[in-house]
């Protein structure tokens, strides 16, 4: 299966399950674009998924299960 790159994206959320797995998926797939995300709600911010997963290269491999050990959000339901 191949995977398009684009320069840029931008999701529209509002949900932190959304933003981790943003950057699990910008990490993992080694996506080369920019990667945002919006809320729905004005007025906040727009984050730049791309720059956090360079921020924090050291702990991406282990993202997704220490956001599913601390049982944040709706995580340990599933």
């Amino acid at each position: 299966m191949a995977f398009i790159q684009l320069k840029r994206a931008l999701v529209i959320a509002d949900d932190t399950d959304v933003y981790l797995l943003l950057m699990h998926f910008s990490f993992t797939k080694n996506i080369t674009g920019k990667v945002f995300m919006s809320s729905p709600i004005h007025g906040r911010a727009v984050l730049d998924v791309s720059e956090a997963v360079e921020r924090n290269l050291d702990i991406m491999p282990n993202l997704l299960a220490a956001h599913g050990i601390t049982v944040c959000d709706t995580v340990g339901t599933y």
